[in-house]
């Protein structure tokens, strides 16, 4: 009781301490507060509100370009539907189709209304199909195709179509269509000038794939902004191959966006730094490269046309411009699919905001603050030391006390720690063990008042010694034995046993031991038996039993006044061995018939007519074991003749010489 009164709590012991500690850290972000302000968190804010918004408008930008721009498998299909019934029906050929515009025309006036259609749905600056069905490593030629443009595609013009442009197409369908063409019309795509880049990928991939994936699997956004032959305007494009059934691969179709259309797109004023920060859509080439796409607002293309990542102390990412650092806010587009053969191409859309102007507020109180953090948690670390320090060392002593008190088989004695928790903890230990001991005294107390001999052991896997009970080894016939045993101990008394005293092998976990070391013989059963960490056997003393069963079966097996066997083991020896006909191999049945045993018995008696039995019995073995067979019919006749004739005296002097 006086442990109990003189202890403290848990509660009080862990939160002394922390209290301290807590106390400490709130006066020194108290005094960085009053002295700075919050600057680190300032600065964080400003960094998730400019990550957030940069996230924002990449998910829009992102589901434009997969959902919307990206999305051309209906005009694909139709497309391949339509050129596969002009060939069908002989009107153009893949082996002419890219040859001259005259060849090309039928088919692009078939699909030019599909085309206008998908352009005002896609809300994209421009649409083109080019045709080619050869290989473009070794053929360049200028390609027929068609190339519509729609600069403002947020406006309906009132007349059809007066929005539109022609940019390229064949003179017979611009002669069809009711489309003006541009200054820069031109019937033809020239491959040795930027428009290269709308067709070469795409075609090149899925002309020489041999596995052939489907045509949005060849989709490729151009990484690098292009103009169309003497036009001005700057623009990316998205091309996928046309393939039809068979596999052939027969030309691109593809939409455009105008730089100055996605720069309408980012707009810089959510960005809410002044107007000082500028969306950056670009190409990762490597680790820390990126190209230029798009950029809007106060950075320029050409300030941007390469530029480089770098990272400062908290992996923030940071660009070098014009002398200034820029924060750079990068969120990853995800417009390939993981399989696809342009999956490496990394699109970013990225926020760059001037460093001083995105931590304007925070950046003179920097250096202190982080002082004042690392002080913080240095004190920190002080206390949780202490606190962890004093509680793991009380639990420790209190462990190797339970621990050393287990090889004494001992109640344990165990010191108070100073801690209520603690010492209410060990006290239930020593109560547990005393309530154990006090349980297997009654249980032993019981099985001496019912006269059960028996013993058995315990072997705990991992366990270095083995618990036997004081009689077990005694049951087993020997005498002295040292507790506790060591596992090499155990099995090297066990082996002893082994040796010295008959076995009977019931089944694999139980055994019959002949114990002959004391006056008679005692018989003793072990059974045993292996769980998954641990093996229990107990060893009882069976003798009386099994002498009673002995005796049974001894009386089941053999006729009461001849001693030899009777009808039912005859019965049962005979069904054995016509079962194992190989022990039997060539065997016959001898029958005898004693004549006049009746005035033997009379003249005799019955132990007297037994004894006959008994010694025709021997002469029998004896004669059949030396293959002696006549001679044992010969012997047996006289030897019964000579009995019936003789006197009883007379009978056991010859006989027995």
């Amino acid at each position: 009781m006086n442990k109990m009164e003189n202890s403290k709590t848990v509660y009080r012991t862990i939160l002394r301490p922390l209290l301290i500690v807590l106390l400490v850290e709130i006066v020194l972000m108290t005094g960085s507060y009053w002295l700075l302000g919050i600057n680190g968190q300032l600065n964080k804010n400003a960094r998730d509100i400019l990550i957030q918004q940069t996230e924002n408008r990449k998910s829009y930008l992102q589901n434009e370009m997969i959902q919307k721009w990206s999305n051309l498998s209906t005009i694909s299909q139709t497309i391949n539907e339509r050129t596969q019934q002009l060939i069908d029906q002989d009107v153009i050929s893949l082996q002419t189709l890219d040859s001259s515009s005259k060849a090309s025309a039928p088919l692009l006036n078939e699909i030019s209304k599909e085309l206008i259609s998908t352009l005002y749905s896609k809300e994209t600056t421009g649409i083109f199909v080019i045709l080619n069905t050869h290989d473009l490593r070794e053929n360049k030629d200028n390609k027929p195709g068609i190339y519509i443009r729609n600069d403002d595609p947020s406006t309906v013009s009132v007349k059809e179509h007066g929005d539109l442009l022609l940019e390229k197409a064949p003179v017979e369908v611009v002669r069809s269509l009711n489309i003006s063409t541009d200054t820069h019309w031109e019937s033809t795509f020239d491959l040795s000038t930027e428009e290269n880049t709308l067709l070469y990928k795409p075609f090149e991939k899925a002309f020489h794939d041999k596995i052939k994936m489907e045509a949005k699997e060849y989709g490729y956004w151009n990484e690098k902004i292009y103009h169309l032959k003497n036009n001005e305007n700057s623009a990316i494009s998205y091309s996928m191959p046309l393939i039809l059934p068979d596999g052939t691969v027969y030309g691109v179709v593809g939409v455009e966006l105008l730089t100055s259309y996605l720069e309408n797109l980012m707009p810089i004023d959510e960005l809410k730094n002044d107007n000082q920060g500028s969306y950056v859509l670009s190409v990762e080439t490597n680790a820390q490269h990126n190209s230029l796409v798009v950029s809007s607002a106060s950075l320029k293309r050409k300030q941007l046309k390469k530029f480089y990542l770098t990272e400062d102390y908290d992996k923030n990412n940071f660009v070098f411009l014009n002398g200034k650092e820029y924060y750079a806010a990068i969120q990853n587009l995800d417009i390939y699919n993981s399989n696809g053969p342009f999956s490496k191409q990394q699109w970013q859309l990225m926020s760059l905001v001037e460093r001083n102007q995105l931590y304007s507020f925070a950046n003179h109180f920097f250096y202190l603050q982080i002082s004042m953090i690392i002080l913080g948690g240095i004190v920190s670390l002080i206390g949780i030391f202490y606190v962890s320090r004093k509680i793991s060392g009380s639990i420790s002593r209190l462990s190797k006390e339970v621990d050393n008190s287990r090889l004494v088989k001992e109640i344990p004695e165990l010191h108070a720690t100073g801690i209520q928790e603690i010492d209410q903890f060990s006290s239930a230990i020593i109560d547990l063990s005393q309530e154990v001991l006090e349980t297997s005294t009654k249980f032993l107390n019981i099985m001496n008042m019912a006269s059960i001999d028996i013993g058995g052991y315990e072997i705990k896997k991992g366990s270095k010694n083995v618990y036997v009970t004081d009689n077990f080894f005694l049951l087993l016939g020997i005498d002295k034995v040292t507790l506790p045993l060591t596992y090499e101990q155990f099995e090297e008394l066990f082996k002893e046993v082994e040796r010295d005293y008959q076995v009977e092998i019931e089944n694999e976990n139980e055994r019959i031991y002949c114990i002959k070391k004391y006056v008679g013989l005692r018989y003793v059963r072990l059974k045993m038996r292996k769980e998954a960490d641990r093996e229990i056997g107990i060893a009882e003393d069976i003798t009386t039993s099994y002498l009673e069963r002995q005796r049974i079966e001894h009386e089941r097996d053999y006729d009461v006044l001849t001693g030899l066997y009777n009808r039912f083991s005859f019965q049962r020896n005979m069904d054995y061995l016509f079962e194992h006909s190989e022990q039997l191999k060539n065997a016959a049945l001898v029958m005898i018939d004693l004549d006049n045993l009746k005035k033997i018995n009379d003249a005799f008696g019955h132990d007297w007519a037994i004894t006959i039995f008994a010694n025709v019995e021997n002469v029998s073995k004896k004669m059949f074991l030396k293959k002696q067979f006549v001679r044992v019919f010969q012997e047996m006749s006289s030897i019964y003749s000579y009995m019936v004739l003789t006197t009883k005296k007379k009978y056991d002097k010859d006989l027995f010489q």
